[in-house]
């Protein structure tokens, strides 16, 4: 079984390649197994997720252009949980994790870590619910573990149960993205990839992008087509 899984997964990737921006459906491979596709709004560029590492390897979620790097990697939603995965080849899986490793300071431009430090500006104090949370990858399940990824439609959304909220001091019942991410300048000056759960409110200096599953985006263009 495993040795059938691996193969599919081998094949769905080959269908991907760097510069065929069709983006074939790899529903038909491996179901739930697709790219990623990141949209701004008003925007028409064709942007994905991919990460900042060579594969394999920790790092953190970018967004690029679909056609610079190679292969678009895929993600799925692990069977039997919420846990979103990477796929890297037959023997690596990387987990998606959403990790709290800033500081609201860092989200103003009064703070000296900001990008666009002013020292004039008083640093503004976020709630819980607005401080910014990185999406990264790893070998092990890190940051906010008790976090479900799902998806609505075509749209990839984060949330927090009820007994999460409680637990970690945000508030009480569940507590949802969703579906909105951030574009920001990271630490090293990518484009890093973040959300919060309010997102009614934007970090300072970002700008917002929702994720989408090419697949089902593409079967619902075709639906509608066909109309």
């Amino acid at each position: 079984m495993k040795s059938a899984l691996a193969f599919a997964l081998i094949a769905s990737v080959s269908a991907f390649p760097g510069m065929d921006l069709g983006f074939r459906d790899t529903a038909v491979f491996v179901p739930g197994q697709d790219v990623i596709r990141v949209q701004a709004t008003g925007s028409m560029d064709n942007f994905i997720l991919r990460s900042s590492s060579p594969a394999g390897l920790d790092g953190t979620a970018m967004v690029t252009q679909a056609d610079i790097g190679g292969t678009p990697p895929l993600f799925y939603i692990a069977p039997g949980s919420s846990q979103l995965m990477l796929f890297v080849n037959a023997t690596t899986l990387l987990h998606v994790n959403v990790v709290n490793n800033t500081s609201p300071e860092k989200w103003t431009r009064g703070h000296p870590a900001h990008v666009n430090y002013d020292p004039e500006m008083q640093p503004i104090p976020l709630s819980p619910l607005q401080i910014p949370l990185q999406i990264a990858f790893s070998r092990k399940a890190e940051g906010i573990r008790t976090g479900e990824w799902s998806w609505l439609g075509t749209l990839l959304r984060f949330e927090l149960p009820p007994s999460a909220t409680k637990a970690l001091g945000v508030g009480s019942g569940r507590q949802s993205n969703q579906g909105v991410f951030f574009q920001c300048l990271d630490a090293e000056g990518r484009n890093g990839l973040f959300t919060n759960l309010d997102p009614s409110f934007t970090p300072p200096g970002c700008s917002v992008v929702t994720l989408h599953s090419y697949a089902a985006v593409q079967k619902e263009q075709r639906r509608h087509r066909e109309l």
